[in-house]
């Protein structure tokens, strides 16, 4: 049995959004780390709204929960290979950058693939 609910993925999802958007922002970072996190923040925020599960919006639900879980595989993913993908970024940001990814992973991995029945 997976750990996280749909509900509480959902959260995650939100609260996520809002982090990757304004972290970077508030820790002063260059340009183009800013906007690696940036454009993860709208596009985590875009197939949420789309996802289909307690935290989509109304008509706009269309994207399995399991395709969505797929997404954020490859955002985790792309995100901990950044040391890589970003070589010219101070340690610090790396770091941190591979460290949302191994957090999306681990809730990724752990995430329900069906909301409950009977508890939207």
């Amino acid at each position: 049995m997976k750990l996280i609910s749909t509900r509480m993925h959902g959260l995650l999802d939100y609260l996520t959004a809002v982090k990757l958007y304004a972290l970077p922002g508030l820790l002063g970072w260059d340009e183009k780390a800013t906007g690696w996190m940036r454009s993860a923040a709208a596009a985590t925020l875009l197939y949420s709204l789309v996802t289909e599960y307690e935290w989509g919006f109304g008509p706009l639900k269309v994207l399995p929960m399991r395709v969505h879980l797929a997404l954020d595989g490859v955002s985790g993913a792309l995100f901990c290979a950044a040391p890589w993908l970003l070589p010219e970024e101070p340690t610090d940001v790396k770091s941190l950058l591979a460290a949302v990814g191994i957090f999306e992973l681990l809730v990724t991995l752990n995430s329900q693939t069906e909301p409950q029945t009977g508890d939207e």
